[in-house]
């Protein structure tokens, strides 16, 4: 028993405009994406600082030498909204 199917092809004409319209719609997500990305570094330059601070505190303080790193929890309540702005703002250009 052959198991093929029957897959309808497009012509070249559609297919190429099909692969323009994809690069150009990501060309303007990356480009939507890059102010985020510009605001969000400072925070997670401090954020990794402060969890290496308090890592270094924890470990000097303790009995028990393990390195380790302290959650992100407050800092990733504090991006919560910035999460939810762009995700939204993307979801509105798609």
């Amino acid at each position: 028993m052959s198991c093929v199917l029957d897959v309808p092809t497009a012509g070249g004409c559609f297919t190429f405009w099909l692969l323009i319209y994809r690069v150009l719609k990501l060309v303007v997500f990356v480009i939507c994406a890059i102010p985020g990305t510009v605001l969000y570094s400072p925070v997670a330059f401090i954020a990794n600082h402060i969890s290496n601070k308090k890592a270094r505190e924890a470990l000097a303080s303790s009995n028990v030498k393990i390195a380790g790193t302290v959650p992100h929890l407050p800092i990733s309540v504090l991006l919560t909204s910035q999460r939810c702005f762009a995700h939204l703002s993307l979801s509105t250009l798609g």
